[in-house]
């Protein structure tokens, strides 16, 4: 396992702070040619506050950082911050620096980039210092954190968006079934099958979550067969509600073979009922009920894999679930998993999140050794970072802990692996502990779409673009109608060039997910990259006065000769969301050229974090000034290895 240990101050790179040039491995600050030396614990300070720029840290936080090991009041932070203003010429009452959250902590206000020796850039257009407020991360980056976390734990996508878009999507019945079949055409296995979500025969109707849970337990048993095609679970619940045929389903899936079944419960009995159904031609291969005692389910499930793969004439790896893959046999504890995944939904608020945690720490207390109850619990704590619930130092550091010890208990689950490969890479920028538990993750489920997906992704951010092609394109086989994977895939094949099937990717991807959030908008930037700039306006048309319209409509704009509206655009964009969107700030000014300015806001980019850095590898739009010296020391400052670096100003 792969372990986080913070940078040694003799190996940072020089970094500005403001107007002043911090050296730490000299413990010496420097500005208008004027050194101060600082005392080393002050140094330590400052560079913990550079760590976390725009974060609100707590005086615990930083005397668990920066006095670690030292028995210390919190008076030592108050004294220490007041000296550091003092040497820094900062006034508390109008902060330029350090800003004192009240009841809160203190928060670094001033921009954080590498420190580059050459003249300063233009005074004019400067970007606008970090305010003194607590940042909420927002579209696109924030939906992925979410997204993410509750993937990995939930099987299903949630969709967070602070300011949620509106797209205009003319919907019949029919369409998601017509949508549906646009998937990419494969060839059909005669060993392939998709399992949709059993349907819920009881009395009162209350039984739903248990009857999705038994498809999915049925999936994971299937999926371990090595010669049997199935879908991952998003695949297979597209189709839940919907009006769809066998034959609609199996084309949309690539498979031959849908198992179908129901499920009702009365009292401590349960029947459950399946049938698989050949695609081509609506044959009944197999079908058999199950009644059952309630605590016999977890047998049922085992049976009902058995008996399809005997029908299928293939065999299952393995023997039922077990500890190491996270299983439990206790039904209590069963019960009350399946209620919590399914009470999380696309639109849940923090209280139905903290009802989903409160059911898994009793499902945990029944049986401490259920390691997909932790890492469930693990996920749930990134969306309450975004919902502004936790600090991002508190709910990572939860999210982390949790992850770690699902881990120590079941190692054979991809799942927290998973999670924490997202924290190293999104949070960290560690890419070599990232590369580390992707790697676990999927020797433990080496078909598991999300894991594949995320070390796509990772490749992609180290530019290493045919490798991230070939695993984004096994994560959308594994699973064919995960938007995340699909868009993904999509922006790979533009950072590559190859706009006509990125195009086709993600016009497939609004027929699969007409309301994903950002398809629209990188749909129009690959049309601008193919001189389609009329088009490209077009495709940005039906969102709403968003921020995600708003990131591309100044380039897109300008491609026009719209000059006047795509300044204005631009002013309205660093207006409303220049905490946020410095990234796409930009992609802006590279765009028509004005690279001092470009730089400056990626530099401030890196200071805010922003997770648009990591696809800087290969963006056109930033390819005028990736030959930059400024440039190429932010790549440094992501700690990017130097082959990457290399490739920065290609």
């Amino acid at each position: 396992m792969s372990t986080i240990q913070p940078m040694k101050e003799t190996e940072r790179p020089v970094i500005r702070i403001g107007a002043w040039r911090v050296d730490a491995a000299r413990e010496q600050i420097s500005k208008d040619g004027s050194n101060v030396k600082l005392e080393r614990r002050t140094m330590q300070l400052l560079l913990c506050l550079a760590d976390h720029p725009g974060q609100i840290l707590s005086v615990d936080e930083l005397l668990d950082r920066v006095w670690a090991g030292v028995v210390v009041t919190p008076d030592s932070v108050y004294q220490a911050v007041a000296s550091l203003r003092r040497i820094l010429g900062d006034d508390a009452s109008e902060p330029t620096y350090i800003a004192n959250i009240p009841r809160r902590g203190y928060s670094l206000v001033a921009l954080v980039a590498p420190w580059v020796d050459q003249p300063e850039a233009a005074a004019r257009s400067k970007p606008p210092r970090l305010s003194a407020v607590k940042i909420r991360a927002r579209a696109r980056w924030a939906a992925i954190g979410s997204v993410l976390a509750l993937i990995l734990a939930l099987g299903f996508l949630v969709k967070e968006t602070p300011r949620p878009m509106k797209t205009v999507v003319e919907e019949t019945p029919s369409a998601p079934v017509a949508r549906a079949a646009l998937v990419a055409k494969r060839a059909v296995p005669a060993h392939s099958i998709a399992v949709l979500p059993f349907v819920d025969l009881s009395e009162k109707k209350d039984q739903q979550y248990f009857a999705d849970g038994m498809a999915e337990e049925i999936i994971g048993r299937l999926v371990r067969a090595p010669d049997l095609r199935v879908p991952a679970r998003t695949s297979s619940f597209y189709f839940k509600d919907k009006s769809s045929t066998v034959a609609d389903i199996a084309a949309a899936l690539g498979v031959a073979n849908v198992l179908e079944g129901s499920v009702r419960s009365s009292g401590n009995r349960v029947r459950v009922t399946a049938q698989l159904v050949r695609a081509d031609d609506g044959y009944q291969v197999w079908s058999q009920s199950y009644d059952r005692e309630l605590h016999d389910i977890f047998e049922v499930q085992d049976e009902i894999a058995t008996d399809i793969a005997t029908a299928l004439q293939i065999s299952l790896a393995g023997g039922p679930l077990s500890r190491d893959r996270g299983g439990t046999r206790n039904l209590d504890a069963y019960q009350l998993y399946l209620r919590a995944r399914s009470s999380v939904t696309a639109d849940s608020t923090t209280t139905t999140i903290k009802r989903a945690q409160r059911m898994l720490r009793q499902a945990i207390k029944l049986d401490p050794k259920f390691g997909l109850a932790w890492a469930q619990l693990a996920s749930l704590s990134v969306p309450l970072i975004n919902n502004g619930d936790l600090s991002p130092a508190e709910g990572y550091a939860e999210a982390q802990r949790l992850a770690l010890h699902a881990i120590e208990i079941s190692p054979g689950v991809a799942e927290p692996h998973a999670l924490l490969a997202y924290l190293y890479r999104a949070r960290d920028w560690d890419w070599t502990a990232a590369r580390t538990e992707l790697r676990l993750a999927l020797h433990a489920d080496p078909a598991d779409p999300v894991s594949l997906m995320l070390d796509g992704m990772l490749s992609m951010t180290l530019g290493q673009h045919e490798k991230a092609e070939h695993q984004l394109r096994a994560a959308v086989e594994r699973d064919p109608l995960f938007d995340y994977a699909n868009f993904n895939l999509g922006n790979e094949l533009y950072l590559q060039g190859k706009y006509s099937e990125a195009e086709a990717t993600f016009r497939r991807l609004l027929d699969i997910s007409p309301q994903f959030q950002w398809t629209r908008p990188y749909l129009a930037k690959t049309l601008l990259a193919q001189g389609k700039s009329l088009a490209a306006l077009d495709e940005l048309q039906p969102i709403d006065a968003d921020a995600a319209k708003l990131d591309y409509l100044p380039v897109i704009l300008l491609a026009n000769g719209r000059a006047p509206e795509a300044e204005a655009a631009l002013q309205k964009l660093i207006a409303q969301h220049a905490a946020t969107d410095a990234f796409y700030i930009a992609m802006t000014y590279a765009h028509r050229n004005d690279k001092q300015l470009a730089l400056e806001w990626l530099e401030r980019a890196h200071a805010q974090r922003d997770a648009g850095l990591t696809e800087m590898m290969g963006e056109p739009l930033l390819r005028n000034i990736s030959a930059e010296p400024r440039f190429q020391a932010i790549l440094r400052a992501m700690k990017l290895p130097d082959q990457v670096i290399g490739r920065g100003s290609t």
